[in-house]
This record gives structure tokens, C-alpha cells and sequence, in this order.
């Protein structure tokens, strides 16, 4: 089966690093907790959500590990005969100039030195439904509420639970709390294929 993975709240705790971050970087508490960009969380311009990741994209993209069992989970799948695509839509990755490959270098990297095997990358501008039909993707693990409901119109999704996208619900919608549950809902899903 082909299995598709986002990076960014899927891989990593996307959310975490944001509140921890933002924290000090506006040296106050989220006005937000339902949100997911800086913006929406700390309630600021979209300047300062620049400004932001200015300063800290390096730290998050480079150094913050991936989720625990991440690469485990990963790893059973791919022995069990799945094929696995890693799927973002990570700034400025799907350009063809330099900026591109640079961002792309960076994703490659984190994902190889975090043991994260796959067996092709996708980069997406904005939506991933081109990209999951073109590949003949069947389940899709994404935390960002527009991508879930969109592709649970057409593929089963495993939404990885945050407090930003736990309220959706629908058809070929499943929620997961962490790898493990993340492991079993995809084999639940198999079967009932």
C-alpha cells in the first residue's frame, strides 16, 4: 500500500516548538491555543511570523527530532511491503531555483539523520491532492485541518491529533495520538481493503 507521511506536525511536533519558541520570542503566553501558525497563535502580523522563523527556522528545520517511534513505525511499515512518500508542502521546497534545492537538501537530511526511510519525497506548493492521486496514495498521516478535509474526500487520512485540528470528524477520517496508534489504525485500515 502506498502510505504518505507529512513533515511538519506529523514528523515533528510542529506546535510544540512553535508555543516553546514563540514564548520567548515574544516574551508572552499564546493568545491562541486552537491555532497553528505563529500568527494565529501569538495573534501577530504575518511580519513577525517572518521574523519568527528568521530566527528560528534553523533550529526547527535542522535540529528538533523527529516524533518518538516516528522512524520505527516507519520502518515496520516498509518490511511489512508498503511504500512510504513523505509529502510537504515545507516553505519554498517545491521551487526549482537554488532557495528550492537548498530547502530540499535540508528536508533530506533531517529525514536521513533521523533514520526516516522512504521511498520517494513529494514536495507540494500549496495542495497535496495532485500529488496523492498522481501517486496512487491510499492513506495519508497530515495534521493540517484544510488537507484533511480535503483528502478524506478521495483517501483515508490519520489525522495526528493537536489541539488545533481535534474537533474534525468525517468520512475516512482517523485520529491518532502517537505512532503506536498511528501503527494500528493503518493496519485497520489495510484489512478493511
Amino acid at each position: 500500500m502506498n502510505i504518505a507521511f507529512d513533515i511538519d506536525g506529523v514528523l515533528t511536533k510542529l506546535l510544540e516548538f512553535e508555543l516553546k519558541y514563540g514564548r520567548n520570542f515574544f516574551n508572552r503566553e499564546p493568545n491562541n491555543l486552537k491555532g497553528l501558525a505563529i500568527s494565529e497563535l501569538f495573534d501577530c502580523s504575518k511580519i513577525h511570523e517572518m521574523l519568527f522563523w528568521i530566527k528560528y527556522f534553523s533550529k526547527y528545520a535542522i535540529k528538533e527530532p523527529a516524533i518518538k517511534d516516528a522512524a520505527e513505525t516507519i520502518e515496520k511499515l516498509k518490511c511489512e511491503g508498503d511504500h512510504i512518500y513523505i509529502i510537504t508542502a515545507r516553505y519554498l521546497a517545491y521551487r526549482k531555483d537554488i532557495i528550492g534545492k537548498i530547502m530540499r537538501l535540508i528536508v533530506e537530511k533531517w529525514l536521513y539523520e533521523n533514520k526516516i526511510k522512504y521511498d520517494k519525497i513529494i514536495y507540494c506548493k500549496d495542495s497535496k491532492k495532485e500529488a496523492i492521486i498522481k501517486n496512487g496514495i491510499s492513506i495519508i498521516i497530515d495534521d493540517d485541518v484544510h488537507n484533511i478535509k480535503q483528502l478524506s474526500k478521495i483517501i483515508d487520512v490519520i489525522c495526528m491529533n493537536n489541539s488545533y485540528n481535534d474537533f474534525i470528524i468525517g468520512d475516512n477520517i482517523h485520529h491518532a495520538n502517537d505512532y503506536n496508534e498511528i501503527y494500528e489504525k493503518i493496519k485497520k485500515i489495510k484489512k478493511s481493503n
